[in-house]
Formats: C-alpha cells, structure tokens, sequence
C-alpha cells in the first residue's frame, strides 16, 4: 500500500506544480499591467511639464531621460520592453504602451 502512494506521488506533485506555476504567471501578468500603468502616468506628467518649458515639443521618454526630466533608473520601455507611445496636440498629451501583443489600439493598450 505504501508503493501504490508513493507512485501517485509525482502526479499529484506534477498537478499542484502546474496550479502554482499558473497562478504566479497571472500574479505577473497582473504586476506588469500595474507597473506599466504607473510608468505611463509619471511618463505623461513629465512630457506635460517639459511642454510647458517647451511648447510645441513632444519628447519621447529617452529624451526626457537623457536631458534629465526623468530619473537615470526611469524606465523607459514598457514591461514588454516597447517604446511608450507618446502623441501631443497643442492642447492634449497621451501616452500609452501598446500592452502585451505590442500592437497599439487593442484592447491591451494601457493609458
């Protein structure tokens, strides 16, 4: 009887190894979203505060890395390692990262 258990052994350590490995990927997913989210809001309000000092400028977040309006750890590429997206407008900024398929006006895009 003993055997027998110890044969089941690795099925079901195989089986709660696959639970777990599921559910870290999904925490991931999630913690990429976030943080992208939270790059792109302090990416659109230091091209906002450039522009004021700037009209008519649209930096993109190198630029503002490179000449100092971003910390040198600043990142400046999404979780995906894609470039922000940033438009401007003579009254609008927008940023955004084009999420995980990196392809821009789907529905992963993250403002």
């Amino acid at each position: 009887m003993y055997r027998h258990s110890v044969q089941g052994f690795p099925g079901t350590f195989s089986l709660i190894s696959s639970g777990v490995a599921y559910a870290v990927m999904n925490h991931y997913k999630k913690v990429q979203r976030e943080q992208t989210g939270i790059d792109v809001t302090t990416l659109q309000q230091a091209v906002e505060l450039y522009r004021m000092y700037n009209p008519g400028a649209c930096p993109d977040a190198r630029t503002l890395r490179d000449e100092g309006h971003l910390t040198k750890k600043a990142r400046i590429v999404d979780a995906w390692q894609q470039a922000f997206v940033v438009t401007c407008t003579e009254d609008e900024v927008t940023v955004f990262s084009k999420g995980q398929d990196q392809t821009a006006n789907t529905d992963d895009d993250i403002y």
